[in-house]
């Protein structure tokens, strides 16, 4: 059986990533993300998962997606519980994995239709 995903030509898919890169349309990045279905991708000003603020991830709120989904890097850590409870009580949901996952995720989840976005920290 051959399994195949449709996205929108506009969508943005995360087509790679590796250690210290992430690929977005066949576009390489050197840099941590924001990534939005259908909005530029943006360097997102993080040094770590513990250090993600309120500030750092404010363009996600605005943006309005139903879920969003943490990289913490090459390995996984949680970030401050105070970010989390505070991205649920603006509507957005918080899925946190290592940025390996988060990718693979984030493209699930756009193939889906679903309203998702990404910050990533660089495998």
């Amino acid at each position: 059986m051959k399994f195949s995903q449709e996205y929108s030509p506009s969508d943005n898919v995360i087509t790679g990533y590796g250690s210290g890169f992430i690929e977005i349309n066949r576009q390489k990045f050197e840099k941590n993300l924001l990534v939005f279905p259908d909005r530029d991708t943006q360097i997102w000003v993080c040094d770590s998962i513990q250090s993600a603020d309120q500030t750092s991830l404010m363009t996600i709120i605005e943006y309005k997606p139903e879920l969003v989904v943490l990289g913490s890097g090459a390995h996984f850590a949680f970030p401050d519980f105070e970010l989390q409870a505070w991205l649920q009580a603006n509507g957005v949901g918080c899925e946190v994995m290592d940025s390996a996952a988060a990718c693979r995720t984030y493209n699930v989840l756009l193939a889906e239709k679903r309203k998702v976005a990404a910050a990533l920290l660089l495998p």
